[in-house]
């Protein structure tokens, strides 16, 4: 068992630093392009539990063969359940909430498999002063646009919120929530609606991690790389289209270093080889609405579409039609 600065361990648990604190991600949407919160690499570290008489006495994060204690507190609380943990950290400002399983093909070893933060007290108050609001533009009970305010005194600043174009939003009485997709994460932001005022404010959000299991080929859902394809009756791609974020299409001209072939219908794979190496990427229409959306890529040019395809399901049903 090794030392290890208690501040990396924390980062990589994502679960004991308070989101709402200052420079925290916990007041805004964007909380994964701030670079808080839990990035892929702590995802794929390990964690162990000591259990004595039913409860968790100790807990270790698992770095290649090396073990270093977790710093726990009287705010930490366990329940543990069959190949799952649920550890829920409670704080002035909130609770958080870590869900662990086990990782494929261990009995002892388990992963980060969701992670919640829940506001206390929901305020556009930040930390430092000013305050932070959202403001939603809704016709036909559907979200059209959204801003945000910053506002330090006298001065205030809006600005356009452009969301991820898989975002789905949920609109329900004094509340917002917005998810989408992003690699193997599902997001979810939920705004809420102060008692003393119109606009929203963060009141929770959560992201859930899609295990790649025994899959070869890993989901990892780039929601601004999408495309078109033309495919004929016999499966055969016969052009091919990028589309910009503003709608705008490219057109892509297969040539000896790029292919397009259709895997099964709204599935397509684009190989790129030059010299000794290649490497691919699969678009996924899952809505046959006809503008695909990268869901993976590797190196080589073998896709394990089974797997792939099982990751896939297990995203919510509006999110996987929005992809």
């Amino acid at each position: 068992m090794g030392s290890f600065d208690s501040e990396v361990i924390n980062q990589n648990r994502a679960a004991h630093s308070d989101p709402t604190d200052e420079g925290g991600w916990g007041w805004g949407r964007h909380w994964g392009e701030e670079s808080h919160g839990p990035s892929q690499a702590s995802v794929s570290a390990g964690y162990q539990f000591i259990i004595s008489d039913g409860q968790v006495t100790a807990e270790q994060l698992v770095r290649g063969s090396h073990l270093y204690d977790v710093p726990l507190s009287a705010n930490d609380s366990f329940v543990i359940g069959t190949g799952t943990m649920t550890e829920t950290i409670s704080q002035s400002s909130g609770t958080q909430v870590i869900q662990y399983g086990l990782e494929f093909g261990s009995t002892t070893q388990y992963a980060v498999t969701e992670t919640s933060f829940t506001v206390a007290q929901p305020s556009a108050a930040l930390p430092n002063g000013g305050t932070l609001v959202y403001d939603f533009t809704i016709a036909g009970g559907a979200v059209t646009a959204e801003t945000r305010t910053v506002t330090f005194g006298v001065v205030s600043h809006t600005e356009t919120v452009t969301p991820p174009s898989d975002a789905v939003f949920t609109v329900a009485t004094g509340s917002i929530t917005e998810s989408w997709v992003e690699g193997n994460q599902v997001k979810t932001v939920t705004f809420g609606q102060p008692a003393d005022g119109t606009a929203y404010v963060v009141a929770a959000r959560s992201t859930t991690f899609i295990a790649q299991g025994g899959s070869a080929t890993a989901l990892d859902v780039d929601p601004g790389h999408r495309a078109m394809f033309a495919i004929g009756s016999d499966g055969t791609v016969t052009a091919a289209a990028m589309v910009k974020a503003d709608g705008a299409t490219m057109a892509v001209m297969p040539d000896s270093h790029v292919a397009f072939t259709q895997l099964e219908p709204g599935f397509v794979e684009e190989a790129i080889s030059w010299g000794n190496h290649s490497r691919y990427v699969v678009f996924e229409d899952a809505a046959g609405h006809g503008v695909y959306t990268e869901v993976a890529h590797g190196a080589g040019t073998a896709v394990d579409l089974v797997g792939l395809k099982a990751q896939l399901a297990e995203l919510p049903a509006a999110l996987a039609a929005a992809v």
